[in-house]
């Protein structure tokens, strides 16, 4: 018989063979070709061929991964995706109907099935694969006859803590990367670093992070590319924080934003002002220094120029934490109606930033008065206009400039102290000519205390006051105002003025005081009299040429501390306004006598022409009453310690008060 394959490209033993003795006859070995159908003919002389049929089945040759290698989850836990093996066949086709094997090889975790058959895609899997201990993983697949393909993935620890190691506690300007980029550890709860743990990284405001989401290398370490700070100084934080952290807490860094080179220079305060010639002006020029963001540059070199004749002191000053500088003193030129210039620079002197220009008008030099109010509210339009017109009449009645002072905070807090007044000093400031702190308030009813005055603080150089205090009672000043028609509103407070400036106060002593009353025991003989050539003058003047009662000009010698020794002799001079009663019917007139004394305490510039009508009553001393009706005030001459001190504010000596009941002033 003969035997050829027709069909599916396999091969056979033998081509022919006789049939044997039970009538068979065999090609031998059938070789199957590639899988599909196989077709085999046999035929024989005289008779019909027979087909033989076959099917070649296919079988593996290989395995892929499909899916699931490379993958990451945390120790205990399956990984996210099933792993896929694929099996191919000889054709290289996915091939069906395998039994594929699964085993474990490193970490110690499982899976789900350990054998799997391929689906009619070639895919086989062992469904959930949960890593073991925590560090690399392994899972095996194979097919018998077939090389073992390897399944990779990372079993992470469970975090415990997070800590930064690295970069905390820098320094960096705004708007820049801190030097040291952050570095957090995380470690499981045995201290053990732990490789692979996703890491996220997040700052506040408008600080930016650049490499936020980072994973931990083999020593457990993670870092932020960079970390650059916002554009506002102060501290920055950054945070780190573990993926599925709800239980460990995030791990923060802090680093401070300092601010930028100089950029711009502004005007603070102190720009725009008018004062007196040759004077420094009340408020100094400051100036604040900024970084292009805007932020305080705090020591920081500003130089300052004056110009036109005008002087500053110092001419370099560092601004202080906040960014300001401002100088100590600017004088204005000597020359009036001049405006004066002074330029503020920062930064390097070849390449500056600025100048800013503070302008300031010059005026000519006058006497100038100061009244600060502690309440105006408290005052009706009429009492405030009386004050005004007090103001006005001693800055035309005495016209020299004094030398301006400066008068430091602790002096005027001391000061205001004394008076029983509360209002906040905001520092140091310099005075031309006369600062007066005036308080009305209540006191004690119509009636009794309704005014005291004093310096409290005199110039060395010249024992004229530069800062006195005056109290009213509201009481009284309303009674006044309604009386006379205000009449003696006015004047009481001209009278207080006069003791502010110096009128019986700073008598003793400039040495202008003789035989002064002994006030704890006056022996009734002393002869108070002030000895000023001006006022002897004016004394003479005025009628007392003829006057034998004592030695002129005659103070008056009774009533205590606040009333003897510091003013006018009643019973001499009866209504002239500095006597220390008050007189009824029209104002109490002002003398020329009063006004002379003042050019004798050195008050240049003194307009006797301002002075009142006045003459010396005609009358026999003895024969006028001693005490009129109506005191002015039991003791309006306030009982304060006075303070001599220099130009610069600085505090020499105090002149105390002798015998003095310092509850007059409450």
């Amino acid at each position: 018989m003969d035997f050829r394959v027709v069909s599916g490209g396999g091969s056979i033993g033998s081509s022919s063979g006789a049939t044997d003795d039970s009538g068979l006859a065999s090609p031998g070995a059938w070789t199957m070709g590639p899988p599909g159908t196989q077709e085999l003919v046999a035929s024989a002389d005289g008779l019909a061929s027979v087909t033989i049929r076959a099917t070649s089945l296919d079988y593996a040759v290989g395995l892929v991964i499909l899916e699931g290698d490379g993958q990451r989850a945390t120790t205990g836990q399956a990984v996210p995706l099933p792993v896929q093996i694929g099996v191919v066949g000889t054709t290289g086709e996915a091939l069906a109907g395998t039994e594929v094997s699964f085993t474990v090889l490193e970490g110690g975790g499982a899976v789900e099935l350990a054998t799997a058959v391929s689906d009619s895609g070639g895919v086989a899997s062992p469904g959930s694969w949960t890593l073991g201990t925590p560090g690399p993983q392994k899972l095996g697949a194979s097919v018998e006859g077939v090389e073992q393909t390897i399944v990779h993935a990372y079993a992470r620890g469970i975090p415990a803590k997070v800590e930064f190691v690295a970069g905390d506690g820098q320094e960096a300007m705004v708007a820049t990367a801190v030097p040291i980029p952050p570095v957090a550890l995380v470690s499981d709860s045995t201290g053990v670093p732990l490789a692979e743990i996703p890491v996220f990284f997040q700052s506040e405001r408008d600080a930016e992070v650049e490499g936020a989401e980072a994973v931990t290398d083999a020593d457990g370490r993670a870092s932020v590319e960079s970390w650059t700070l916002g554009t506002v100084t102060g501290d920055y934080w950054l945070e780190a924080t573990v993926e599925g952290g709800n239980s460990v807490e995030p791990a923060r860094v802090v680093a401070r934003a300092l601010p930028g080179p100089a950029a711009q220079i502004e005007a603070i305060q102190g720009d725009g002002q008018t004062t007196e010639a040759g004077l420094p002006v009340p408020v100094v020029p400051k100036v604040g220094v900024l970084d292009e963001y805007g932020n305080a540059v705090p020591a920081e070199k500003v130089r300052f120029e004056a110009r036109g004749g005008s002087s500053v002191t110092p001419t370099e000053r560092d601004t202080d934490e906040d960014g300001y500088a401002a100088v100590e003193m600017w004088i204005l030129g000597t020359t009036a109606d001049v405006t004066y210039t002074l330029a503020a620079e920062a930064g390097d002197e070849e390449d500056p930033v600025g100048p800013v220009v503070f302008t300031a008008t010059s005026t000519p030099a006058v006497y100038d008065i100061e009244i600060l109010l502690v309440d105006s509210s408290a005052l009706s339009a009429g009492q405030l206009d009386a004050f005004e017109s007090a103001e006005l009449y001693w800055e035309d009645a005495v016209t020299g400039n004094l030398p301006w002072a400066i008068v430091l905070k602790a002096s005027l807090e001391r000061c205001l102290e004394e008076g029983d007044i509360e209002l906040e000093v905001p520092g140091d400031r310099v005075v031309d000519d006369l600062l007066l702190y005036t308080d009305v308030r209540e006191i004690d009813g119509p009636g009794g205390v309704f005014a005291a005055a004093g310096p409290c603080q005199i110039r060395s150089e010249s024992g004229l006051p530069v800062v006195g205090l005056m109290y009213f009672d509201s009481d009284d000043l309303d009674e006044m105002e309604e009386e006379e028609e205000g009449e003696h509103l006015e004047g009481t407070i001209l009278h207080e003025m006069a003791h502010a400036m110096g009128f019986g106060t700073i008598w003793e002593y400039l040495e202008l005081l003789e035989d002064p009353v002994e006030l704890e025991d006056p022996s009734g003989d002393e002869d108070p009299h002030f000895i000023g050539e001006e006022a002897l003058a004016a004394f003479d003047s005025v009628g007392g040429e003829s006057y034998d009662d004592g030695e002129p000009v005659p103070v008056h010698d009774r009533g205590g501390y606040g009333v003897a020794n510091g003013h006018w002799r009643e019973v001499v001079f009866d209504d002239e306004l500095m006597t220390p009663y008050l007189d009824g019917g029209a104002r109490n007139p002002l003398s020329i006598v009063t006004l002379a004394s003042m050019q004798d305490l050195g008050y240049d510039g003194v307009e006797l022409g301002m002075a009142d009508d006045y003459e010396l009553p005609e009358s026999e001393p003895q024969a006028r009453p001693i005490e009129p009706a109506r005191p002015r005030s039991p003791s309006d001459i306030l009982a304060v310690p006075i303070a001599v001190a220099d130009r610069l504010g600085r505090v020499l000596s105090y002149l105390t008060p002798l015998h003095a009941d310092r509850r007059s002033r409450r």
